[in-house]
């Protein structure tokens, strides 16, 4: 029988521990390069702690007692360890790259919109619900060409599920807005609904360019074997001349298995940014820089 899955999103990680806890920090590194390792998933199973690395291959969290930790990423060999062996406040741990060196093209009967399609469904179906999030939301904003406004905030969503129509409910635990530049900052500046960007996020809804019935027009579809985890395979879509303007560059990576979305991740890519006039009318907003990556992790 498939296991039940829990998604979970980049920086967000579930909280459950009482008030006597130890807290740990791991440091990941890659064992050749001795870089950090960013996006990998650390699970601490006592407390049902899911965490992410950042940039610097960091990940905290609390213990209480003796747990299993397990390590995961998409591009290295995973391990399980026993928190006992943490007997620093720090410990640096290396993990063994997967890179295989394969870059070949799958060549398939149905079209990889179509693939995409079924890959979308099934995991919806899989999601698990309801489940507690935990977010940290880090922002900048610019004003006439120049960053004039710092918002960060740390909140907890309560996402459930009624008839498969995800809904959330937020509670911000922490927030801080800095002005950067001395302007009042102008209403129309701001604002989006971070519970629609959660039920987003858990509904692919992200993916919908890639959806509809016109997108084979508008992208160049093709699949590969993820070249550093032979276990997957990962759709690129690259925006056509048709696609509408800031079209992103997406990448699905996708266990062709168990059929179901591991990664996704999309970019503006500078070229597509380059055919785009700024717009000097009162409120409107330009994008000078467009990315996100979703990590969902399976428990």
């Amino acid at each position: 029988m498939l296991k039940n899955l829990l998604f979970l999103l980049l920086f967000i990680f579930t909280f459950n521990v009482s008030s006597q806890s130890i807290e740990k920090t791991i440091v990941l590194k890659d064992e050749e390069s001795s870089l950090p390792i960013e996006d990998a998933t650390v699970f601490v199973l006592k407390t049902k702690q899911n965490l992410i690395s950042n940039s610097e291959g960091q990940v905290s969290f609390v213990l209480k007692g003796n747990t299993n930790i397990e390590i995961s990423h998409t591009s290295y060999i995973g391990i399980t360890l026993r928190s006992n062996a943490l007997k620093e406040k720090v410990t640096v741990i290396y993990l063994k790259n997967n890179v295989t060196g394969l870059d070949e093209i799958i060549l398939t009967k149905r079209h990889p919109q179509k693939i995409l399609q079924s890959l979308v469904e099934n995991s919806k179906k899989r999601l698990s619900v309801p489940a507690r999030l935990k977010v940290y939301s880090r922002e900048f904003f610019k004003l006439n060409g120049n960053y004039s406004y710092y918002n960060d905030g740390l909140m907890n969503f309560q996402i459930f599920d009624k008839t498969r129509k995800v809904n959330s409910n937020i509670l911000v635990e922490q927030n801080r807005s800095i002005g950067l530049l001395d302007v009042d900052i102008t209403a129309d500046l701001l604002g989006y609904n971070l519970n629609d960007i959660m039920e987003n996020y858990y509904n692919f809804k992200y993916l919908n360019p890639l959806l509809k019935s016109d997108a084979k027009k508008e992208y160049d579809f093709i699949i590969k074997v993820y070249s550093k985890n032979k276990e997957y395979n990962v759709i690129n879509a690259i925006p056509t001349e048709k696609a509408k303007e800031l079209a992103d560059d997406f990448s699905i990576i996708y266990d062709p298995e168990e059929k179901i979305i591991i990664e996704v991740s999309s970019v503006i890519s500078p070229s597509v940014l380059s055919r785009v006039e700024d717009k000097k009318a009162v409120g409107f907003k330009n994008i000078y820089k467009s990315l996100f990556k979703t990590i969902y992790k399976r428990v």
